[in-house]
């Protein structure tokens, strides 16, 4: 699992400004990708974790049995193709190690200092990227090798298809807590709650829609495997309490999972080479995250580790 998110975003934004989509969801130009392959992904991340915190005073506790789940129904559309998967993949780092070691040709390296000298100036540049271009076509400097098309169609990248709804499903918290809380002057004293929220797509999807719309799938035709990009966890959930503890938290909004890893924030992350057969009509696979993230307990007292357990299936149209 890789929590940073893939930069196959960079082909999503010529997409983009490409499609020219507005709010309203019509386009100001004909659709490019009108005779494009579209399927629908089904995706299912069940997040859970127990933990029992015991204060110093040996006598004060409380637990938490997280059970939250993510279950969408999310339109695809290829974008198109490309020699590279998901830049987050390991053979995406090793492609890129591997050109960052190339030798490159002679003269390249003088070129290369030369433009920085320019420090910018796109008059100087200009100049200077004409005169190498000279010494090139005089055959005085090796040209730069073109970049292999043999693999050029290898990954076929899809992202969610923006243009009608781009999600249905719910986003659901229900899970209970439970412990022993000293509230001098009276004695120690058992609580429970149970505190559960849930958002349904796509009557709510609008104020969340890049949170949840941001899945992307790379299908490596060669390697025979599938990268799934998934979003989703950082979506506001509103709870509500019962139970005798913690009612003045009803209607405070929570996020599926919580946390920092790498100065990211997690709930956004990369799974990488299911097995799948790129030709076939349906694809599908299942893997458990340990450790994804946290959850807090009520009142703040306390944190549960959790771990997800990613199901999804996607079946082309």
């Amino acid at each position: 699992m890789q929590i940073r998110r893939s930069n196959a975003w960079l082909s999503i934004l010529v997409v983009s400004t490409c499609m020219g989509v507005f709010p309203n969801g019509v386009s100001a130009q004909p659709d490019p990708f009108a005779n494009s392959p579209t399927g629908m992904l089904t995706l299912t991340v069940d997040i859970d974790g127990h933990n029992k915190h015991v204060a110093p005073n040996k006598v004060e506790w409380n637990e938490l049995h997280v059970a939250r789940r993510l279950r969408l129904e999310l339109p695809m559309l290829r974008m198109g193709t490309a020699p590279a998967g998901f830049r987050t993949s390991a053979k995406a780092q090793a492609a890129m190690a591997q050109q960052a070691s190339a030798k490159p040709p002679a003269g390249i390296a003088e070129m290369q200092k030369a433009m920085e000298a320019c420090k910018g100036n796109q008059q100087c540049m200009i100049e200077t990227g004409m005169k190498f271009g000279r010494m090139m076509q005089e055959g005085r400097m090796e040209k730069p090798a073109a970049p292999s098309m043999a693999e050029k169609d290898r990954f076929h990248h899809w992202a969610t298809d923006r243009r009608r709804p781009c999600a249905s499903g719910t986003i659901s918290i229900d899970e209970q807590g439970n412990g022993v809380v000293i509230s001098p002057p009276r004695p120690a004293a058992p609580f429970s709650y149970r505190r559960v929220g849930e958002v349904r797509l796509p009557a709510e999807l609008e104020p969340i829609v890049e949170k949840v719309c941001a899945a992307t799938l790379a299908i490596d035709t060669k390697d025979r495997t599938l990268d799934i990009g998934i979003s989703g966890l950082t979506v506001p959930v509103k709870l509500t309490y019962s139970g005798n503890a913690f009612s003045t938290e009803s209607g405070r909004a929570v996020v599926l999972v919580e946390g920092i890893k790498n100065g990211v924030q997690v709930g956004a992350f990369d799974l990488f080479d299911f097995p799948v057969d790129p030709s076939a009509k349906t694809m599908t696979g299942s893997r458990v995250v340990e450790r994804v993230g946290e959850v807090t307990h009520a009142g703040g007292y306390g944190v549960t580790p959790v771990r997800a357990r990613v199901t999804w299936t996607f079946v082309r149209n």
